[in-house]
């Protein structure tokens, strides 16, 4: 017997030739178990997936560090009854999230908000509006400045 679903679509077909589709299946059907599963036995509030999804919200929308976004995980998972389901880093939230294949691209932008440095103008290191200087590129944790019209 084969399930059919909507116009005739045969899903014992379509797994059977293709790899890719049956990663895909298994990941979707992998986040509907983190949907379903509670976040600790009797917890009526968050699944695993409800938690994880709110705490990554608050992360990005509070811009908190990869850093201290680990050490909260960290702390709430060791204040969680021991059975939790709350994964016990951020890399492995981070994993979680990532199966949503929402990725994200940080795009540069003038320091007087003249444009974005995207597309044609992602390789210039001055704004063509005011000439400022491209700024705020992070590296190991220090702001530095692409371009400099003043010798070091």
């Amino acid at each position: 017997m084969h399930d059919k679903i909507g116009d005739g679509f045969d899903c014992h077909e379509a797994n059977e030739g293709s790899s890719e589709l049956n990663e895909e299946v298994n990941t979707f059907l992998k986040l509907i178990e983190d949907a379903r599963q509670p976040l600790y036995p009797l917890c009526e509030e968050f699944s695993k997936l409800s938690i994880v999804i709110v705490m990554y919200h608050l992360k990005c929308l509070y811009e908190v560090t990869d850093r201290a976004f680990d050490a909260f995980v960290k702390l709430f998972k060791r204040a969680l009854p021991k059975d939790s389901t709350l994964p016990n880093s951020f890399e492995k939230i981070q994993n979680i999230i990532k199966q949503f294949g929402l990725g994200y691209q940080k795009i540069d932008a003038c320091p007087n908000d003249c444009i974005l440095f995207w597309k044609d103008k992602a390789e210039l290191n001055m704004c063509p509006e005011c000439d400022a200087l491209r700024c705020n590129m992070i590296d190991d944790g220090a702001i530095m400045k692409l371009a400099s019209s003043d010798p070091v």
